[in-house]
């Protein structure tokens, strides 16, 4: 049996975990070693149910660099954004994920959103498995294109932005001994498998790449809908609870369409004051596949995960995006016709877009025309597929 590292280091909440927990528990259940390093290990662990699973901490930048991006034009402005500011503080957190793989010794490690974690990787000769959607699994490129394209920026300025992390990341292959890269993509995508989990018309990466997509995981299951009373198409929303949650909340209320909304993070208290007769607000995580199946139209911060799951079952959507990668999403919705864009801290314009949504039938025609190419689309095959490539890869190496 094989030794499966699985890296989580970027990112926050479910987004990153959901696709995850199947891949481990059915790694785990064939009888392979899996050993879990989770950015968020208080709060995650419980995600996983196979208690044969071990669950370590990930070395990950607490706090931010000296002098951050304020605004990331290029996949090279979150790396150095995230710690590949600096050769040394990169080679103190290269250098504690390379005694995590000292301690486990695996025959494969699976990353996901982990540019450290995959950098230190390369101290050993182990198989290497890149997982996640377009945003944090940047193409084979001379220069990382540029996400911001109607912004003026000088791309001499990103190109040696660019080449600066770069140079960073060859000061350390060379004192390990390692061939450097000869672009900053090549960190990504000089693996052994790439594994990309969306579909070509929702890469943030736009048009999109050569090479294969694989589609979505199975996500999170949770518990089945109660839709409250009300007349009219139903509503889901899936917030987190920003500034105006309350006045987002209000404005659906006013709707007085049934509505349920899932809110991460909240108290049971506060789900009981915000819901009314017609709107349900709740904190536990609902099936996200029967919800989609049942509402009418969603609303969420662009996430790529409940974007996925509601244009596959023809369900348009409003964005709210609170960064760059759902903002990126938001705009693969509209030039999709599948959804609209509104800001997260302006809710009578958001409002305002739900109803033209629910008005105008042509966004929901644009995403049954997505649900519609991807009807044979199995993501429990998916999953399948990916373990057995997973334990292909592992085998060889032993």
């Amino acid at each position: 049996m094989a030794t499966v590292f699985i890296a989580w280091e970027l990112g926050g909440g479910l987004g990153h975990v959901s696709p995850l927990q199947p891949v481990v528990d059915a790694l785990a259940s064939r009888g392979h070693r899996v050993v879990v390093a989770l950015r968020q290990v208080s709060r995650l662990t419980a995600v996983f149910r196979e208690p044969s699973v071990d669950i370590l901490q990930a070395p990950y930048l607490a706090g931010k660099v000296p002098h951050p991006f304020k605004l990331e034009f290029t996949f090279a402005h979150i790396l150095h954004n995230v710690g590949f500011h600096d050769v040394d503080d990169l080679r103190a957190r290269t250098g504690a994920w390379a005694t995590l793989y000292d301690l486990v010794n695996p025959d494969i490690v699976i990353f996901d959103y982990s540019p450290t974690a995959l950098l230190a990787s390369w101290q050993r000769d182990v198989a290497r498995l890149v997982i996640g959607t377009g945003f944090c699994c940047p193409p084979r490129c001379r220069w990382l294109p540029n996400w911001r394209p109607k912004l003026d920026v000088d791309p001499d300025r990103l190109h040696r932005e660019e080449t600066h992390v770069l140079e960073r990341v060859n000061q350390l292959l060379v004192v390990w001994n390692r061939p450097a890269l000869d672009t900053l993509s090549e960190l990504y995508t000089r693996v052994d498998e790439t594994v990309l989990t969306t579909f070509p018309e929702l890469d943030h990466y736009q048009p999109p790449r050569d090479g294969e997509y694989w589609g979505t995981l199975p996500g999170l299951t949770g518990a089945t809908p109660e839709w409250p009373r009300g007349a009219g198409k139903r509503i889901f929303g899936y917030l987190r609870p920003v500034p105006k949650l309350p006045e987002l909340l209000k404005g659906l209320c006013r709707t007085g369409q049934p509505t349920i909304v899932f809110v991460a993070g909240i108290s049971k208290d506060e789900c009981l004051r915000y819901s009314t007769e017609s709107l349900s607000v709740v904190s536990a995580p609902l099936d996200i596949r029967q919800i989609a199946r049942d509402c009418d139209v969603a609303i969420s911060h662009g996430g790529h995960g409940m974007t996925v799951e509601m244009l596959l079952a023809g369900k348009p959507l409003l964005a709210l995006p609170q960064n760059l990668e759902q903002g990126l999403m938001a705009q693969n919705l509209q030039r999709l016709g599948a959804g609209l864009e509104a800001s997260h801290r302006q809710p009578e314009t958001a409002m305002a877009r739900l109803t033209e949504l629910l008005r105008d039938p042509s966004y929901a025609e644009g995403a049954r025309r997505i649900a519609l190419r991807h009807q044979s689309f199995d993501a429990q095959k998916n999953l399948e597929r990916l373990v057995s490539r997973i334990e292909d890869l592992a085998g060889s190496t032993g």
